[in-house]
C-alpha cells in the first residue's frame, strides 16, 4: 500500500509511512527473524513481504493515521505527517505451510556466519560457508585454503564488523559471488536462509532507510557467539545448551 502512495509523488515506501510505523515493522521484524533463527530453530521458506502481515492499533491522532491506513484523498499528506504519539501493534507470518524445523547444524553454520559478519571475522565466516554442504571432501585443502583467504580480504574490505555501517545485502551477495567462483556447494536449507536475511535486510532498506540490520542484531548475535563458540571460535556440536 505504501509503495503505491509513495509512487503516485515519486517518493519512497519509507518517505510516506510514519516513522513509528516503520520503526516498528524493522525492529520487530529484526526480532522476529533473529528468535525464530536462534530461539525456535526455525526457517520460513518463503519469506517475503507478502507473508508478512501487521495488524496496527496507534495512540492518538486516530482520524490521520486512519486516512494513511485506509487510503483517501488525503493519504499521501497524512502519512508524511510526524506522528510523535507511539505505535502499537502485531506482526503474523502466513502460509505456515512453508516453515521448516533446521537441524542443529544448519543453525550453527548460518547463524555462524552472521555472527562473523558481525565481528569482521572473514576467517570463520568461511569455516561457517564451507559446511553449508553436507559433503565435505569436493574441495582439495588448497581449494579451501584460497576460499578462506578470499573471504578474509572481502571482509576486510567490505564487512568490518559492527559499527562500521555495514550493508548486510551487498556483503551477503558478495559472498554469494565467491561462492560461486570458488564452486563452494550450497544445501538447499542454507541457500533459503540467505534468501530471508536479503529479504529483511531489503524490507528495512525500504521502510527505514537509516536502520542498519547487522548493528541491531548485535545483542543476540554478539550473546550468542560469547556462548557458543570456543576460543578458537569454532561452532559447539549441539546448541541445547546455549539455546536463549
Amino acid at each position: 500500500q505504501y509503495d503505491r502512495l509513495a509512487s503516485e509523488v515519486g517518493l519512497t515506501a519509507g518517505d510516506v509511512m510514519p516513522v513509528p510505523l516503520a520503526k516498528f515493522i524493522v525492529t520487530t521484524g529484526v526480532a522476529l527473524y533473529l528468535k525464530m533463527l536462534i530461539v525456535d530453530n526455525l526457517m520460513h521458506a518463503d519469506l517475503h513481504p507478502g507473508n508478512i502481515m501487521i495488524s496496527a492499533a496507534l495512540f492518538d491522532q486516530e482520524d490521520a493515521i486512519s486516512s494513511v491506513l485506509h487510503p483517501t484523498n488525503q493519504a499521501i499528506r497524512m502519512a508524511k505527517a510526524e506522528v510523535t504519539t507511539g505505535f502499537y501493534g502485531h506482526i503474523t507470518l502466513v502460509d505456515a505451510g512453508m516453515v521448516a524445523q533446521l537441524e542443529d547444524d544448519e543453525s550453527i553454520n548460518f547463524i555462524g556466519l552472521l555472527s562473523s559478519m558481525g565481528a569482521g571475522d572473514g576467517r570463520s565466516a568461511a569455516d561457517s560457508v564451507l559446511k553449508f554442504s553436507e559433503e565435505r571432501d569436493y574441495l582439495t585443502k588448497e581449494q579451501q585454503e584460497a576460499f578462506i583467504q578470499d573471504m578474509i580480504s572481502y571482509f576486510d574490505e567490505s564487512c568490518r564488523g559492527y559499527c562500521t555501517d555495514v550493508d548486510v545485502g551487498e556483503v551477503l551477495r558478495g559472498v554469494l559471488g565467491l561462492i560461486k567462483t570458488h564452486h563452494i556447494r550450497v544445501d538447499a536449507n542454507y541457500a533459503t536462509l540467505v534468501v530471508n536475511a536479503l529479504c529483511i535486510e531489503g524490507l528495512a532498506k525500504r521502510v527505514c532507510p537509516s536502520y542498519n540490520v547487522l548493528d541491531a542484531a548485535k545483542p543476540l548475535l554478539s550473546s550468542y557467539r560469547t556462548l557458543s563458540f570456543y576460543k578458537s571460535k569454532s561452532p559447539t556440536v549441539s546448541l541445547h545448551e546455549t539455546r536463549l
